[in-house]
């Protein structure tokens, strides 16, 4: 009989006790046996003893007797990710390498065991690097499947290494973490460009649940992976998240881009800044934004954006309060980068340059002038010497590749605004020009206008110039130019909002409008005057009927409004009847009252190119509310209307305190009942209205085929069939939606009845 052969069966006294043992541990037993182990000196075999082997899911434990006792002792406990090799030297001995200690076995179960081990162990590590994987020497035909077959598990095993590396820094899984997780990669399993492990939903955990023990074995599992490329936490508040994490960048292959926002960084920079230095690193998107980054704590992560060999391409450091000093740093950095550098997206907005600053910007932009790459450049709020940068920009940017420009929130000084015109005179590639609150005055910003119009080389132009001093003479200059270059097809977005043109201004921009050819999308809210808006009404309601205006924005304010008489309410929006070009539209603001608005939805019952609409602040109730469902039945283009959550709160709170209740039901109904009926018009695809005003580049969208329109009175077909200009006064627009049946407003029942 070999010695292999010797080992005894397991009685219920031992399995009682090996059961105990793996419960201790929260584990549950995979394989168990009675075994020999070789006890050796020198390489010279002393003794052999007897052991009891546990494979569990993560462990392997040898467990042995006391001297003079029964009682049994865990002689060695080894986690799979410190097994190392596997050695079998003939059938019945094998020997088990860990990190710091080794298990010699002899018995006629060691295959056995052996299939448990492969079994437990290649789910765990799938997606690790070879050099990291344990190796196996000696006759390998039975484990062959084992070992050669990939488990292809669900994002290549990150959430199984995730569980196991919970056992190994002996910290119990967080199943709603799991959960996040495994929905993350289920969702973005089959994109193979958005794999994104984003862990912000840790705000909704206990805090304890953000320690960091608990989040050691997600940083440890992105070591190893092969299946996110890109982390992303914003806005959770987590200061030690740059510390965790660092590590794990430094040494993935995968991980390309890094989000820390809103985190208050206080510590880990110094990490990072070791971690970018590393040769394989793959990183090439850094957004480090809405953060408190100290002087000292820049000059580590400094060190690490001049050494970077990946060749970065997006770069955002926005929000961190950033002195001149910092600043000069950084840009430094960057300019002695620039044989790797591949920088597109530079965002360094709300940060103080002031002149070192400036001057370094120069600097950097003279130094990547000949390999240029640069397309998106926001300096916004930077305390810039605008004619300074700009005629730095003209000078490396000029025939480059620049698109994207935001100078929005630096005061101009002087004669800074002829830099600017000169800038937009001579830059070939520019797409996008944000002048927002640079106390421009009307005269500045129309020569500025002027040199757009005059560069023949932009086209689909955006030109964002809001809560300048524009004033009514500025807007005569304005109407002047677009009367003068009204053959030139340049812009294609325009915002002017809050230039304090007030209702003579904005009536001349808009009689003009017509002749912006091209012009998609506009916005020139909170220009109205104190008082009536009466007298100039029709000119307003004329944007109704430019067919290139796609997005419209006309908010008001308390005090700077609309202010339509009833009178007048049913021709201002008439227009909207016919028209179906326009198809986002922001009237919130205005104070319109439930008259307004409930004139405003019957137009959009019969309107059928309209997917937007925000009419928030127009001091409605739930009685207007339930007019906007109802004409959602009409309407199957609008998927898009925000809830009008300030009027709501308004009305609840002047409500008595006995309606209060049946309120609360009526509002979750009604919203329930919009969304429902939003829902169903989802189809028809396009941009909502804060996607279409709130973003940079815009793809176009591909839309459906049109609906088929619905069968009406045949009031509403006629009016739908004529496209010359509506002038339809209240009573009129009345009748339509008496004709169209009930209109749902007659009591707080009615409101609340099915859709």
């Amino acid at each position: 009989m070999s010695r292999a052969a010797s080992c005894r069966t397991i009685t219920l006294e031992e399995r009682s006790f090996l059961n105990e043992l793996m419960e201790s541990i929260g584990e549950e037993i995979k394989s168990m046996a009675w075994v020999r182990k070789r006890k050796t000196r020198d390489k010279k075999l002393i003794r052999i003893e007897d052991r009891l082997i546990v494979v569990s899911k993560y462990r392997i434990i040898t467990v042995g007797k006391r001297k003079g006792s029964i009682k049994k002792k865990v002689c060695r406990s080894g986690h799979l990710f410190d097994l190392k090799k596997i050695i079998r030297h003939e059938i019945g001995h094998i020997e088990l390498f860990f990190k710091n200690f080794q298990i010699d076995i002899l018995s006629d179960q060691s295959d056995d065991l052996l299939t448990t081990i492969f079994q437990n162990y290649h789910p765990i590590i799938e997606g690790f690097p070879d050099k990291s994987l344990l190796k196996f020497e000696g006759d390998f035909q039975r484990f062959e499947e084992i070992l050669e077959k990939p488990t292809n598990t669900l994002g290549k095993g990150f959430v199984d290494t995730y569980k196991a590396w919970c056992n190994y820094f002996k910290v119990e899984a967080c199943e709603k973490m799991i959960d996040r997780i495994h929905n993350n990669i289920l969702s973005n399993e089959d994109k193979s460009q958005q794999k994104i492990l984003n862990l912000s939903f840790m705000s909704e955990l206990p805090k304890e649940m953000r320690e960091d023990k608990v989040i050691q074995p997600i940083a440890a599992s992105l070591m190893h992976n092969l299946h996110f490329d890109e982390i992303y936490i914003s806005a959770l508040n987590w200061s030690k998240a740059v510390t965790i994490f660092s590590a794990a960048i430094g040494s993935s292959k995968m991980i390309k881009k890094i989000t820390f926002s809103g985190l208050r960084i206080t510590d880990g920079i110094k990490l990072l800044g070791i971690a970018l230095t590393n040769p394989k690193l793959p990183l090439e998107y850094i957004d480090l934004s809405n953060n408190s980054v100290s002087d000292k704590e820049m000059k580590h992560l400094t060190n690490g954006l001049e050494n970077m060999k990946s060749g970065l391409k997006h770069l955002n450091f926005s929000n961190n309060s950033l002195n001149s000093d910092s600043i000069s740093r950084l840009l430094t950095a960057l300019k002695n980068n620039v044989k790797h550098s591949k920088i597109q997206f530079l965002d360094l907005s709300n940060n103080k340059f002031h002149r070192s600053g400036s001057l370094q910007l120069e600097l950097f932009l003279r130094a990547i002038k000949t390999k240029m790459r640069l397309t998106h450049l926001n300096l916004s709020k930077c305390y810039l010497d605008l004619g300074f940068i700009c005629k730095s920009i003209t000078e490396a940017c000029k025939e480059r590749t620049l698109q994207y420009l935001n100078l929005s929130n630096n005061k101009c000084e002087k004669n800074d605004y002829k830099s600017i015109a000169k800038m937009c005179l001579k830059m070939s590639n520019i797409k996008h020009l944000s002048l927002i609150n640079c106390n421009l005055k009307g005269e500045q910003t129309a020569d500025i206008l002027e040199k757009i119009f005059k560069n023949n080389n932009l086209s689909d132009f955006v030109f964002r110039a809001s809560s300048n001093p524009i004033g009514i003479e500025g807007a005569k200059k304005i109407q002047y130019l677009f009367k003068k270059y009204k053959n030139k097809n340049v812009l294609k977005e325009l915002f002017l909002d809050d230039c304090q043109m007030e209702n003579e201004g904005l009536s001349r921009i808009c009689k003009t409008m017509n002749y912006v050819k091209g012009l998609e999308r506009l916005s020139i809210s909170r220009n109205f005057s104190h008082g009536t808006t009466d007298k100039y009404s029709s000119f307003i309601s004329s944007l109704f009927e430019i067919e290139n205006i796609k997005f419209l924005r006309l908010t008001g304010s308390k005090k700077r409004n609309l202010s339509l008489s009833a009178s007048l309410l049913g021709e201002f929006f008439g227009p909207l009847m016919a028209n179906t070009t326009l198809k986002g539209l922001d009237i919130s603001g205005n104070m319109l009252g439930d008259e307004g608005c409930q004139i405003l939805a019957n137009c959009l019952s019969v309107n059928q190119g309209l997917h937007s609409l925000y009419f928030d602040r127009n001091d409605v109730t739930l009685k207007t509310i339930q007019k906007f469902i109802w004409s959602l039945k009409e309407n199957k283009t609008l998927f898009d209307i925000k809830w009008p959550k300030d009027d709501i709160q308004h009305s609840y709170k002047n409500s008595k305190k006995k309606s209060k209740e049946s309120l609360k039901i009526q509002i979750k109904d009604l919203k329930k009942k919009l969304t429902q009926s939003l829902e169903s018009n989802k189809t028809q695809g396009g941009i909502k209205l804060d996607e279409a005003f709130g973003t940079i580049t815009l793809k176009s969208t591909k839309t459906k085929n049109k609906p088929k329109q619905r069968h009406s009175s045949m009031k509403v077909r006629q009016k739908v069939n004529s496209n010359i200009h509506l002038t339809v006064d209240k009573e009129k627009i009345l009748k339509i939606s008496k004709s169209e049946g009930s209109d749902g407003s007659s009591d707080s029942q009615q409101n609340t009845s099915e859709n």
